[in-house]
């Protein structure tokens, strides 16, 4: 097992994956640590979450995992700005085959809300930037896929408990998020709003409404200068763009972390 997976934020979209999340919070009685005032939250977030945050999100995974850090309280994601791009209706092709609602819903309902109207699939990881990342010494392949605020937010602000290392696979959920009112999340829950992350990296342009709304939600909100791979492998550079980008976020990454944690 690779203990690099160990530190991904596993957003809960099935009911079998939702059953697990439940019996784990059964548990919390058993809780080896907790999210708190001194936990160092940090986000990536681009359009689509499939490609940049992405990429910064994995290196830095495999900065705590290079640093024995994998057990100390930091919490690392990536994240969608547009939640509507993370999804497509079921049967295209470009996407996995995990249905997906932006809620978790009661009584393990496959959808609620405005999601009831179409069954959802959750795009995938861009796989150029899978491979990019690989040659590098990162997997992306089985411990990430596009994620939204909806998903994150409460499982960043409201967790309760977390697995014991060791104990920790893939398959099972890390944090349990639990609702202030209800034992389920949704989006207009208050406690979702407050500036509950430390440091929230944007890695591709955004306009100022964009701006405005993410400073609500991070204590600092930065922008990085990072090309789009997708566009520049289409002007010329190839597919070489991918591990070029991948280098510079690592870079940025890695300076970041070392700023955020003092190693």
């Amino acid at each position: 097992e690779n203990p690099a997976r160990h530190q991904s934020l596993i957003i809960p979209t099935t009911a079998s994956q939702l059953s697990k999340m439940m019996s784990i919070m059964n548990k919390c009685e058993e809780k080896t640590a907790l999210i708190t005032d001194t936990t160092t939250k940090i986000v990536f977030a681009c359009k689509s979450n499939s490609c940049r945050s992405q990429m910064a999100e994995g290196w830095a995974r495999n900065f705590l995992l290079e640093n024995d850090l994998m057990d100390k309280p930091i919490v690392v994601a990536s994240v969608a700005l547009d939640a509507a791009s993370v999804t497509a209706e079921s049967g295209n092709k470009n996407v996995n085959q995990i249905e997906l609602t932006s809620y978790i819903c009661p009584n393990n309902e496959k959808c609620c809300g405005d999601s009831c109207g179409t069954i959802l699939q959750r795009k995938s990881v861009k796989v150029k930037a899978v491979q990019a990342m690989e040659k590098l010494g990162v997997d992306l392949k089985n411990t990430s896929v596009p994620k939204t605020w909806e998903e994150i937010l409460p499982i960043i602000r409201s967790a309760d408990c977390q697995l014991k290392a060791d104990e920790m696979l893939v398959e099972k959920i890390k944090f349990v998020p639990v609702s202030q009112n209800e034992d389920v999340i949704y989006s207009d829950d208050e406690a979702c709003h407050e500036a509950s992350i430390d440091r929230l990296i944007v890695l591709c342009s955004c306009g100022e409404t964009v701006r405005k709304s993410l400073g609500k939600m991070s204590r600092c909100v930065e922008e990085w200068n990072v090309d789009a791979p997708t566009a520049m492998s289409k002007s010329g550079e190839g597919d070489q763009a991918y591990e070029r980008v991948s280098l510079e976020i690592k870079g940025k990454v890695y300076k970041l972390m070392e700023e955020m944690i003092q190693v």
